[in-house]
This record gives structure tokens, sequence and C-alpha cells, in this order.
């Protein structure tokens, strides 16, 4: 994999998950599933466009599921602890988007 291909991801990673993401699905995606499910299914379909570019066939689309697959229970999980933290008045550290 080439640099340009790694920076690819990474730019693309940031589109996906905190452009791409709406304020509605940043603040309940930690209470509602079907808010987590079209954060990461938009984050899942630009990474299997990318994919499609870079990685031929079958690799680049189970890269691709298995990446959204992860970020779902990331988010699943961090959105959880994220949401009890603030309950507390602890500060934000552990999700990203919405306020």
């Amino acid at each position: 994999m080439t640099f340009s291909s790694i920076m690819g991801i990474i730019i693309l990673h940031w589109i996906a998950d905190f452009v791409l993401q709406t304020d509605w699905q940043a603040k309940n995606k930690s209470k509602n599933n079907l808010a987590l499910a079209l954060h990461v299914g938009t984050y899942t379909f630009c990474l299997l466009w990318y994919a499609a570019l870079i990685i031929p066939g079958v690799v680049g689309i189970t890269w691709a599921l298995l990446n959204g697959i992860a970020h779902f229970g990331v988010d699943y999980v961090t959105s959880r602890i994220n949401t009890y933290l603030e309950q507390g008045q602890s500060p934000r550290f552990l999700c990203h988007g919405g306020t």
C-alpha cells in the first residue's frame, strides 16, 4: 500500500466519520441504535467505495465491512461511556461529533 493510499484512508475516515455524521446521529447514537447504524452505514459505504478503487476484489470489500463492524462496536461503547460521563459533569473525551 502506498503512502498516498494511506493518506487517502485517513482523509476518507475524517470525512466519513466526522463531516458526514449528522448532528442528529452524533447526539442520538448513544441511545438510538438507528442513529448509530445510519452513521456506521454511511462510514462503511465510503470505505467500500474507496476500497473498490485501491484494494481490488474480495479483500477490499472484506476490509471495508470488517472496519464498519469494528466502527459500530467502538462507537457503541464510547458513545455510551461518554453520555454516562457527561451526566456526571465529567469532561468529554471519548466521543466525537455533536454537542
